[in-house]
């Protein structure tokens, strides 16, 4: 049997290393290392919770750093007496070049693919080359990345947005209709440290929209290890909003089923939203220090994706000075009042149509690649 290794640092990779997981479950391969809630729906044990290790800002790293270099060492040396046959890391690019770095300095020959290329065309470009010193092959989500990796010598893989492959594979068409705003759904973030954040922000958001007197409902889906703090805030703090939490595998596609309009915390799920022609505001906000430290190294105009490879604004951002109760209920009465909601769905439809890969599904063709792997 072969001994494969996957190191998921947070939610996003997480969720990737688990479609990667039930395409592999009927080859003869065992999984160990680091994962998350959905990998352990499918029996996977991880030696950490990846909330250890899922962090984000330059500060909040410096913060949590100790605890990051503990689990560093502690992942080394799990490889190291597990002796895989591949190492396959998923996203999170300072944890698991962290990781990789200090097993190839230990002398490590073993292959290691990583999984979600750093963003090199937004800032640091000469990550690209550290990437090829230390991996063996890297899988890209969008068509635009692997020539940055290709022209540093390492094999790169175009393998399209496995985040989103069911919703790409089966894009709804526009609709003519302009919905009715019922239901509002609310992501918060998948780190306790944004949830801290943002529930204060959002809370009085709702309570804004009670004013509108149009009763709306709110469906927020979370992590499990969240889901009682949150609860528990609104129970204390604003007992009369009418909020549905819900934590379960497939809490993220029941709020896109069920919402009408949604506001998010910026990250992967916006395009499981977007990819559902749900109309979408999106916001985020870091420490200022963080921030300061990135504007000087980003190289883009705006956070997500849709919006970068159109080169415009088409999905609404509120960032920084902008991430605020009043423009987020402003956006929201915006679109609602002003109808763009075709407008918002032909532009959209056209970017998702370029994230596709043709005949294959994006976990098809990763599988593919990590068994092409352990054969070689």
């Amino acid at each position: 049997m072969k001994k494969v290794i996957f190191i998921a640092g947070e939610p996003s990779g997480d969720a990737i290393a688990y479609r990667l997981m039930k395409k592999l479950q009927t080859q003869e391969i065992s999984f160990s290392g680091i994962g998350g809630s959905k990998m352990k729906s499918l029996g996977f044990q991880s030696i950490f919770h990846i909330k250890d290790i899922s962090v984000i800002g330059f500060v909040e790293i410096l913060k949590h750093l100790p605890k990051i270099l503990i689990r560093i060492y502690q992942t080394i040396e799990h490889i190291n007496e597990t002796k895989p046959d591949l190492i396959v890391t998923f996203d999170s690019p300072g944890f698991c070049v962290a990781v990789v770095k200090k097993l190839r300095k230990q002398g490590y020959k073993g292959k290691i693919i990583h999984v979600v290329a750093p963003t090199v065309w937004a800032y640091k470009p000469k990550r690209a080359a550290k990437f090829a010193k230390i991996f063996d092959e890297i899988c890209c989500l969008f068509p635009f990345e692997p020539v940055y990796f290709e022209k540093e010598g390492l094999k790169a893989h175009f393998i399209g947005n496995i985040s989103i492959e069911d919703e790409l594979a089966n894009l709804p068409k526009a609709t003519e209709e302009v919905p009715t705003i019922k239901t509002i759904a609310i992501t918060l973030g998948s780190r306790e440290a944004e949830v801290k954040k943002y529930i204060p922000m959002i809370s009085y958001a709702i309570e804004i929209f009670e004013i509108d007197k149009r009763d709306y409902q709110f469906i927020l889906p979370t992590l499990p290890h969240l889901h009682r703090f949150i609860e528990k805030y609104f129970k204390t703090n604003n007992p009369n909003a009418k909020i549905t939490i819900i934590s379960h595998t497939n809490a993220i596609y029941e709020a896109v089923e069920k919402c009408d309009i949604a506001i998010c915390k910026s990250g992967t799920n916006t395009l499981q939203f977007i990819s559902k022609l749900r109309p979408v505001i999106v916001y985020y906000s870091i420490n200022w220090l963080s921030y300061i430290i990135m504007s000087k190294i980003v190289s883009i105009k705006f956070f997500n994706l849709i919006n970068i490879m159109a080169g415009k604004m088409i999905i609404p951002e509120l960032i920084q000075d902008n991430c605020s109760v009043i423009n987020i209920t402003y956006q929201v009465r915006k679109i609602i009042e002003k109808n763009s909601f075709l407008e918002l769905q032909s532009e959209t439809l056209e970017q998702l149509e370029k994230m596709k890969l043709p005949n294959e599904m994006p976990s098809e063709k990763l599988a593919s690649i990590i068994l092409n792997s352990l054969k070689s």
